[in-house]
């Protein structure tokens, strides 16, 4: 796996968690909107090397 390969993967990742928020504000599960934006949010700032 390239760097490139682990960089799209870790994106994918944090992009799916920011739609998982983004369906769980429509049912106004709001505790699950902040983990989701929390796990998406630790994704981009951890894998940055």
């Amino acid at each position: 796996m390239t760097n490139e390969d682990k960089i799209r993967y870790w994106l994918d990742l944090s992009d799916k968690d920011l739609k998982v928020a983004d369906a769980m504000m429509q049912g106004k599960f709001y505790l699950y909107v902040a983990f989701m934006c929390h796990q998406s949010h630790a994704i981009l700032t951890i894998n940055r090397n």
